[in-house]
């Protein structure tokens, strides 16, 4: 499913859809006579940079083609023209019209019109655009102002598609553990790409006061690298290492990293503290890169995503 929209689309509205479709697709989909899993495709999410193209027929090719239908939504603006059409949202809707696709059309009429001419100009383009649509019937409209009305929208929407999808799919042969795989797999990218998410790299540090040979008090700094689970799931196996290739003299870091051995499991939320020994002229920053997997010994079902994940930050011991 193609997710169109225009830049005041709420990010929440957004949102609502990643989360409305996931839980279809594990209540609903794999109910199904033949199981179906729908994936939401945003360009922000799943698209890739190339040149010598024009940048909407570069998200068309890679996007735009490959879904099974549509959905986009508005709110006041219509969109930045793309030199083919007024707007990305619009030559994405008339290319799935053209090739038979089908396209839903939702506005969130709550949100607040900016002040100015400009704001107003831009959201008469698109009631004009709105207007002529439906006159030409050339596609479904829905209204809504709270988030409950957008969900229950897209799931009638949803389980339409789904269901004509249905009719054309095999009811028998299914394997099941490739349906799990799939249902996961669209669960994870329905989600979206939440950059939060990781087993993050931080230093800390303590002061600790001793006497010196003098019987003046001194203070020593002890810094420590801190791994947090941010991931929201328990994950196994996690290490680190630090990247010093490119830096000039004396590269070491922490000279005990060799010392330091995986963690097992660590919950989420967990931290996991490491103590840092620099030497004389040590590096006071470094990009540290940290290796996990998701721990699923405790789930009800295994996870289909057993692969190394990576997360890489720059932390610092100054």
């Amino acid at each position: 499913m193609l997710v169109s929209a225009p830049s005041d689309v709420p990010a929440a509205d957004l949102q609502i859809v990643a989360d409305t479709i996931s839980r279809w697709n594990f209540r609903s989909g794999r109910e199904m006579s033949s199981p179906v899993t729908v994936v939401p495709i945003l360009w922000n999410h799943h698209s890739y940079s190339v040149f010598g193209v024009r940048p909407q027929e570069a998200l068309n090719e890679q996007l735009v083609d490959v879904a099974d239908f549509g959905f986009a939504m508005f709110a006041n603006r219509l969109g930045t023209e793309t030199g083919a059409a007024p707007s990305g949202t619009v030559e994405e809707i008339d290319r799935l019209l053209t090739a038979g696709k089908h396209v839903s059309i939702v506005r969130n009429t709550a949100v607040q019109i900016p002040p100015g001419r400009a704001a107003t100009e831009e959201r008469l383009r698109l009631e004009e655009y709105l207007e002529g649509l439906m006159d030409q019937r050339r596609g479904l409209l829905f209204s809504y102002t709270t988030t409950e009305g957008l969900a229950a929208q897209l799931e009638n929407v949803v389980a339409a598609r789904a269901k004509d999808a249905a009719a054309q799919l095999p009811t028998a042969g299914v394997d099941e553990a490739e349906l799990d795989r799939l249902i996961d797999d669209g669960h994870r990218l329905s989600r979206g790409r939440d950059l939060s998410i990781g087993v993050w790299p931080t230093t800390d540090y303590e002061d600790k006061q001793r006497l010196d040979s003098k019987g003046r008090p001194k203070i020593n700094r002890h810094w420590y690298l801190v791994l947090t689970n941010k991931t929201g799931q328990p994950v196994k196996n996690v290490r680190f290492r630090y990247h010093t290739e490119g830096y000039d003299g004396p590269s070491s870091f922490d000279v005990r990293e060799q010392d330091h051995e995986a963690i097992p499991r660590l919950a989420p939320d967990q931290s996991a503290r490491f103590p840092i020994m620099g030497v004389m002229g040590s590096i006071d920053q470094v990009e540290c890169i940290v290796t996990w997997q998701y721990d699923d010994s405790f789930a009800e079902e295994p996870l289909s995503d057993a692969q190394d994940h990576e997360t890489r930050a720059t932390v610092r011991a100054v």
